[in-house]
């Protein structure tokens, strides 16, 4: 399987560092950079368990199920992990995804794996020990917070035998603070965080990008939404799409 990493997540998806962040903005492929970097660790550590969340189970549903299944990835030019699923055996090895909404999961022969949990669950963190934890879209604060499940699941990092990281892809959200905290204002050693931008992914379709343009124009929503960058509370809103001063 061709894993053809676009360049501006390149950095983030091979990083060792105990925690990352990448920060992107809409069509920019930070979540399919996220599940690379979960298919990645679980090929290169066997016997390594993961925890993957989304904001709600939904997500999990909608958004990774058929990411995972997929032969071919859309938004980034390269294989889809879904050419090893349940096919031919290869160099790499192959994976079972279980799709049910009690214990949704991915199984490798090799013995990693991950389950996927919604983040509005912290509880369901509890217990297991895991090698990593990704968090897709943790600034998403629709059904509320998502520290709870960050301060619940890192504990957890503490699987035997193996390097042990935390990553997590999204969208800044100003209300968001405590993800801004952690990774930019008052970041512990051995955390970093990375910027993915729409425009950086060749893969988005120009016409798509230059109507997205248009519509968030020069705003700090755009700052936000497009290019992945935090902006302040202030003046977001209904007056959102005022210019920038």
């Amino acid at each position: 399987m061709n894993v053809d990493l676009l360049p501006s997540v390149t950095p983030f998806v091979e990083s060792g560092a105990w925690a990352d962040a990448l920060f992107g903005g809409r069509g920019s492929g930070k979540t399919r950079a996220g599940l690379d970097k979960a298919m990645l660790y679980c090929i290169n550590h066997p016997g390594a368990r993961g925890l993957v969340t989304e904001p709600t189970y939904k997500r999990i549903r909608d958004i990774l199920f058929p990411m995972i299944k997929s032969p071919a990835c859309g938004h980034c030019g390269a294989d889809g992990w879904g050419q090893m699923l349940k096919g031919e055996r290869n160099s790499q090895g192959r994976f079972d995804l279980f799709e049910s909404p009690d214990n949704p999961r991915v199984e490798w022969d090799n013995g990693s794996g991950f389950i996927m949990r919604p983040a509005s669950v912290p509880g369901s963190a509890r217990g297991p020990e895991f090698a990593f934890v990704w968090m897709d879209e943790s600034a998403d604060d629709e059904e509320g917070s998502q520290e709870p499940m960050f301060l619940t699941a890192t504990p957890a990092l503490r699987q035997s035998g193996h390097q042990h990281q935390f990553w997590t892809t999204t969208t800044p959200r100003a209300s968001a603070a405590w993800l801004r905290r952690e990774f930019i204002e008052s970041p512990q050693a051995d955390v970093v965080y990375w910027y993915a931008h729409m425009d950086e992914n060749p893969h988005t379709p120009l016409k798509s990008k230059e109507r997205t343009r248009a519509i968030y124009g020069e705003t700090r929503w755009a700052r936000q939404e497009l290019e992945g960058h935090w902006v302040n509370a202030e003046g977001m809103g209904f007056d959102t799409f005022s210019p920038m001063s």
